[in-house]
């Protein structure tokens, strides 16, 4: 259980940018463990704030000279990320790290993963598959708090515009539901238009600003970040 410990410790401050859990000793003549880091999309800051997380975090401190860490990027497509995990496999590293495209259309890739004697992580997006340790943030709760927030400061009447996130990311729908649930027990309350934010500042900008264009009037957005 040992690399166990030390990879859902590593993940955990890749996750949250903000803790690292403790990890046991690694024998001094050990070899480090081999790390990948699955990534299926670099198009936010907080992509990128990640990775540079991971690295930080294998170069200092307790994992500092531990783990040999390998980041691999693809597009955001399901198909790219199947063949890249499919090839770090071929590599039988120790353990592989994903933050996925897709909660249920990687499962038989890590599956083969685990029965290789693999130790897969999921964080972010985190996948269905049993045999994959999942750490992940409570996606249903958090968009439920937001929506009553907006109720409340709206008084429970308004027009709002929704971000839909990146299109087919697991979180961007659940975030999505999450709002429209508790809107739909508001009928004063309209969503009155949607748009992609991509997680990214540009695109934000964007989709805000063609709504207000598009609408005179609107009193609460509800973002995805």
């Amino acid at each position: 259980m040992r690399l166990q410990s030390l990879v859902l410790g590593a993940t955990a401050l890749v996750a949250t940018s903000a803790f690292l859990a403790p990890v046991p000793a690694l024998a001094q003549d050990a070899k480090p463990y081999v790390i990948y880091l699955s990534n299926n999309f670099m198009g936010n800051d907080w992509r990128q704030q990640m990775i540079r997380v991971a690295e930080v975090s294998v170069a200092k401190g307790p994992l500092a000279g531990r783990v040999d860490l390998r980041v691999e990027n693809v597009e955001n497509k399901v198909e790219a990320q199947i063949a890249s995990l499919n090839n770090m496999i071929r590599q039988q590293p120790d353990a592989i790290l994903i933050d996925a495209a897709s909660d249920s259309a990687l499962n038989p890739t890590i599956k083969r993963a685990c029965e290789a004697g693999i130790v897969v992580i999921s964080f972010d997006q985190t996948v269905t598959e049993p045999c994959a340790y999942a750490l992940g943030s409570d996606w249903n709760k958090i968009p439920a708090v937001m929506a009553e927030w907006m109720v409340e400061q709206l008084g429970g009447k308004g027009n709002v515009i929704v971000d839909r996130g990146l299109a087919g990311a697991p979180i961007s729908a659940q975030l999505q539901g999450g709002y429209e649930a508790v809107l739909a027990n508001y009928p004063d309350i309209k969503i009155v238009g949607y748009y992609n934010g991509d997680y990214a500042l540009g695109p934000e900008q964007a989709g805000v600003a063609a709504l207000l264009a598009a609408n005179p009037q609107v009193d609460g957005i509800l973002t995805q970040g």
